[in-house]
């Protein structure tokens, strides 16, 4: 149902995209894990080429590529906190191990072999 309440705004003379970004951002935000994003986005690719409001409708491009950006959300906005803390913890950890091997051997008073 939200996924045609989706396609609907989409094939609006107006883009509204960015509305829709930010409006599924905090819906997800606010319901956290209650949110079925697989489902949302299996709707949103459903295929539309049988309707005929869609069939009149002339930017399909404009539609296509406002579908992918959605799907491409929906996905970032699976990552789980922890998943992301760890993530980031994880980079943090790579960056100062890089920057301690690297000062290690560019290190002037080192002798090289």
């Amino acid at each position: 149902m939200l996924a045609e309440v989706f396609h609907e705004l989409l094939m609006n003379r107006d883009d509204y995209l960015k509305p829709l970004r930010l409006f599924l951002r905090e819906l997800v935000r606010m319901l956290r894990a209650d949110m079925p994003l697989v489902t949302f986005s299996r709707s949103l690719m459903r295929d539309r080429s049988k309707d005929q409001v869609f069939r009149d409708f002339a930017p399909k491009e404009r539609m296509l590529v406002a579908i992918a950006d959605l799907v491409c959300l929906c996905i970032l906005l699976g990552i789980s906190p922890a998943v992301r803390e760890a993530a980031s913890l994880l980079a943090r950890y790579d960056s100062m191990l890089f920057l301690k091997t690297h000062l290690k051997s560019t290190d002037p008073t080192q002798k090289l072999i």
